[in-house]
């Protein structure tokens, strides 16, 4: 498969999520991507821009996100967001603490552990007070039956 790329630029609203999501699916599946590197994509952009949106500084919607899907085939593919938030390395984020997560009512803080767990590659650098995080994304492994 010849390399394709999808590119998106939203603005800072969860409403713009909704269009993008099912777009990038379709992207996906028009170009046949293996069932597990679809299934990180589509969890990493919706966790990253929802991480921009809430935690970016980013209550004023005027202000964007850009979003780059590269797939060189079926199996590999290379997401880049950029935002202009504030600056978040994502990999230096501490672990969860499960125990915690258990006894108490707060909701989420695992999006960024899943991301991690689940890409092959996390890259983070802060360029032109922009944040560019990159991930290369490979087929998980197979579980054993």
């Amino acid at each position: 498969m010849p390399p394709v790329t999808f590119t998106r630029e939203l603005h800072s609203d969860r409403h713009e999520l909704e269009v993008l999501l099912p777009d990038l699916a379709r992207f996906l599946e028009e170009h046949g991507v293996e069932g597990s590197v679809t299934y990180v994509v589509q969890l990493a952009v919706e966790e990253l821009i929802l991480n921009v949106i809430k935690h970016g500084g980013h209550e004023d919607a005027r202000r964007s996100i850009a979003i780059k899907l590269d797939l060189n085939d079926s199996q590999h593919a290379m997401l880049e967001v950029q935002d202009d938030g504030e600056p978040f390395d994502p990999r230096v984020l501490p672990e969860p603490d499960f125990d915690d997560m258990l006894e108490s009512t707060r909701i989420g803080g695992l999006g960024v552990h899943l991301i991690r767990s689940l890409a092959d590659s996390i890259d983070y650098q802060r360029v032109d007070d922009r944040n560019r995080i990159r991930l290369r994304i490979l087929p998980l492994p197979a579980s054993p039956d």
